[in-house]
Formats: C-alpha cells, structure tokens, sequence
C-alpha cells in the first residue's frame, strides 16, 4: 500500500514519495535516529509473495551493502515491515537520467555528456561485476545524477538500486510468479528466454542506454510488450547514426557489440565497453556531404566577355 507523508514504515518518517513502478515505490524518508534523508524502498507486495524472492533478496541485498564505490548508490540497511521487504539506499539529491531525456525535447544528449554518463556507470558495474553481482535493471531511471561540488566538474552520475542485484550464476531472471526482473526496454534475450545467465546482461542494458542517451529513442520501440521481446530476440541492433548524421561511425559499433544477440560477442566487461566508447567518441565525425556546384545558366544566352584587343606592331 502507498504511505502518505508522516506515516512510519519500519521506524523511517515518510517525506514523500520519489517514485514508482513494477518492482515497488521509493519514498525520501527520515531516518529513525540520525539526522539524515534516506531513499526507501518497499518492494511489490506480489513479489515478496514468492518466498524464493523473500530470501533472495535477504541474501543478495546483505552482498549488495558491502558494494562501497563513487558510482554506486549505497545499500544502508533491509528489512521486513507489515510482510513487506524494504529497502534503505543513500539519497541522491538530484535527477535521474530518464528526467534528463525528457528535458532534452525529444532529442538525444550531447555526446560528451553521453559518454560521461555510461562510462562512470560502466565503472559502477565493473566494480559489482568483480564482487560477483549483477544489477539485472540498468536503465535511465536508475542512474542519477547529482551537481559536483565543484560547478567546473561534471555531475556525479551513480547507479542505483543495487539492492535488488543477483548473485553472478545464481539462477534465471523470473522469480517463482513469473515475473521478469528486468525492464523489458533493456532486457537482454537470455533473459527474456529465462535462460541462464552471467554478467552480461548488464552490458546488453547499458548498450541499449547508450542507444536511447544518443538519440532521445529506446532501441525497440513497439506497440506491444510481445513486440519488444521478439525484437530483442531477433532484431538487428539499431544504429544510432541513423538518427544523428553528427556521430562518428564508430559508434554504431560500440552499440552492435553491447547489444549483440549472443552473449559471447558483446564486450566482455562493463570496463571494455567504456574504453570502446571514449575510443570510438574521439574519433572524428563524418564531414557533411558536399554540395555540388552547378553552373549558372541565364536565359539571355551564352555571356560575352570583352577580350583585349591584339596589339598591333
């Protein structure tokens, strides 16, 4: 159920609400003894249900706290109120990357900014790649994006809800109610497949990212949630230099890489893709196409140009 302002949920004072979707609703919340703003999570009470999900996510969540980097949002505290699980994450006082695009009139960003904003979560993913975890939902709406200190540098970017990350060969991605534990907008095959799993995923979900951050789109737009799945399933990765002529063609590669259907031919760590990226960002752009010089015609005939008479010795 959703909590109003004021109301307690497991000692934390609700604030307001930040937000909500399939997987439950995030509140800025008081913490219960220390003068700080919390981000809280409560998860779907259809999924706390599933009693494999119960504790799993006891297990995995206790794994995700003790994931301490710049680009990770911070896991502070679980637990259960009423039968629902919760969740207590670092508050990041700023805007997520989806917020960002909606900002941008349709748009994709500046590729600059692009390029800092899925490196530094492809660092973040390094990171818990390397502790074993997976994150499983990278997407816009879980990157934030917070004002440096210093107004020169650019925004701090952090990924979020790490608290609901999988262990590295710990299973399929439905739980035991069939739900997929992802967006299906960045959805990896293998996981629409319910097949197994490692790493990768996350590197097919920052590639879709990095599609939608260049051109304002998610790559398969649909009409339907079958559509979306066939066309992760089957689909040619799109190109983004198909929608902005001002990118190097180096970077459709980098997308075709971490979107490739097979998971063998996508980077192999979160840190390949990134390096890939500046490299394929620093090469030049493709010069505009030349316009062709046509002759001036006029209709008053051939022009007649006054030559210099001959000199006479």
């Amino acid at each position: 159920m959703p909590y109003a302002e004021g109301e307690v949920m497991a000692g934390y004072t609700i604030v307001r609400e930040l937000g909500s979707g399939g997987m439950g609703a995030v509140y800025l919340a008081r913490h219960p003894r220390l003068p700080r703003l919390v981000a809280l999570k409560v998860l779907n009470v259809a999924l706390v249900q599933d009693n494999s999900f119960r504790l799993r996510f006891e297990r995995e969540a206790d794994l995700a706290a003790k994931l301490f980097h710049r680009n990770i949002v911070t896991v502070l505290d679980r637990g259960s109120f009423e039968d629902q699980l919760w969740i207590a994450m670092q508050y990041v006082d700023g805007i997520d990357v989806s917020q960002l695009l909606s900002r941008s009139a349709g748009g994709g960003l500046p590729l600059e900014q692009v390029v800092h904003i899925v490196c530094e979560t492809a660092a973040a993913l390094e990171f818990a790649h390397q502790h074993h975890l997976m994150h499983r939902d990278v997407k816009p709406a879980n990157i934030m994006l917070a004002a440096n200190m210093n107004p020169a540098d650019p925004d701090l970017v952090l990924l979020a809800d790490f608290g609901l990350a999988q262990v590295e060969g710990g299973g399929h991605s439905l739980t035991g109610t069939g739900n997929l534990v992802a967006t299906l907008a960045y959805a990896s095959p293998e996981q629409i497949e319910a097949k197994p799993f490692d790493h990768r995923v996350d590197i097919y979900a920052l590639g879709c990212v990095l599609y939608e951050l260049l051109t304002g789109e998610k790559p398969f737009p649909a009409e339907n949630l079958y559509q979306v799945m066939q066309m992760h399933l089957k689909a040619e990765p799109p190109r983004p230099s198909a929608r902005r002529t001002d990118l190097p063609a180096a970077i459709d590669g980098v997308v075709l890489t971490a979107m490739a259907k097979n998971p063998d031919q996508r980077y192999a760590s979160a840190r390949d893709l990134g390096s890939a990226l500046r490299a394929a960002a620093a090469t030049p752009a493709p010069l505009p196409p030349a316009v062709e010089q046509v002759p001036v015609r006029s209709d008053a005939g051939p022009t007649v140009v006054d030559m210099p008479a001959p000199l006479r010795t």
